[in-house]
């Protein structure tokens, strides 16, 4: 027997749905963090406090994702020097062009990047 005071089960999950709906206006869940190069993209044009945050790891990932093609060349030319220069040099261009494009790619990830992480690691 069920006393008046207490609500039925059905309007129980009514009320802690519409309590989850306030909180959930107050305190929007930001999406999972995440180094998937689409959603970073796509994070551009949100507010800065809506943008996942992207940790040194991940960003180091990225930025690896989007030079593969010059680390590639970097590789392809240190094993294989096609010319003299570039034995002796150790293909230095191409090296070069790789970090450029890494730091390019590491300040482009920061710039994108959310104010704070999702969930604050404990200590």
């Amino acid at each position: 027997m069920t006393d008046q005071h207490e609500p039925s089960s059905d309007e129980f999950v009514k009320t802690y749905i519409a309590q989850l709906k306030t909180k959930l206006a107050a305190n929007p869940v930001k999406p999972d963090a995440t180094a998937d190069i689409s959603l970073l993209k796509m994070d551009a044009e949100a507010p800065k406090d809506r943008r996942r945050f992207y940790t040194a790891k991940q960003i180091e990932e990225i930025a690896m994702e989007e030079c593969a093609e010059c680390e590639y060349a970097w590789r392809k030319c240190s094993i294989d020097p096609p010319t003299i220069f570039d034995k002796f040099l150790g293909c230095r261009r191409l090296r070069q062009q790789y970090y450029m494009c890494m730091d390019k790619a590491r300040e482009e990830v920061k710039k994108r990047s959310g104010k704070e992480p999702l969930f604050a690691s404990s200590k």
